[in-house]
């Protein structure tokens, strides 16, 4: 599906370094395709916040060179926000809820790894919000629902992944965030970003096997 021309011009007003705030709307529709309730089955996606996510899935495309947002980045966000939408509303056990807070805070330092480091990542909040500050809410959403994401594959469909020493510093000689650190200094957050990218391939083979039955659309504009 291509996205129409007029929403990916919305949704590169971030362009600037000091962004326009966003005007709100709903820019495409899907259908929870196990949701226990008629009201939970219909979800939207609203455009400031999928502002946000294709300018993080920018900066992570090019963690050291010129983030730009195309249709293979928009797309890429879409389909990122639509699985985590669908699998971060699920119900966790308590055991697992009692760890959202700790896992929001990996994904955060999981995230500024992957966009290359604390610079860029205020850097694109004021592209995509108009400010570093005004878009901590938006971003905290953002992270704690692939957060809870992560537990829901861990905890309901058994994916788990701790990456090995190995793993870990051939992360640390490639990541441009890192260059520079210790180790020592960052083998947690390199943890965390490893992980992220082994559940996001859980993920991903999840919204492969119920693409057909969200019924994903694009909202026209009115």
């Amino acid at each position: 599906m291509r996205l129409p021309f007029a929403f990916a011009i919305a949704l590169a007003v971030g362009s600037a370094s000091a962004a326009p705030v966003v005007a709100d709307r709903a820019v495409a529709r899907f259908n929870d395709p196990e949701a226990s309730d008629a009201k939970g089955a219909l979800r939207f996606v609203m455009m400031r916040e999928l502002v946000l996510e294709a300018w993080l899935v920018a900066y992570e495309r090019a963690p050291a060179g010129t983030p730009a947002i195309d249709d293979k980045t928009l797309r890429i966000a879409l389909d990122r926000h639509v699985i985590e939408a669908v699998l971060g509303s699920r119900t966790l056990p308590l055991v697992y809820e009692a760890r959202v807070d700790k896992a929001a805070t990996d994904a955060r330092n999981a995230e500024v790894l992957a966009v290359g480091g604390e610079e860029r990542f205020r850097e694109l909040l004021t592209r995509a919000t108009g400010s570093a500050a005004g878009g901590a809410a938006e971003i905290e959403a953002v992270l704690r629902r692939r957060a809870r994401t992560e537990l829901y594959l861990e905890s309901a469909v058994g994916l788990t992944f701790e990456p090995n020493e190995g793993e870990l510093h051939a992360a640390h000689g490639k990541i441009p965030a890192v260059a520079g650190k210790s180790f020592e200094e960052v083998a947690a957050a390199l943890r965390a970003y490893l992980r992220t990218l082994r559940f996001r391939e859980g993920a991903q083979a999840y919204h492969q096997a119920v693409r057909s039955k969200l019924r994903l659309e694009i909202v026209p504009e009115t």
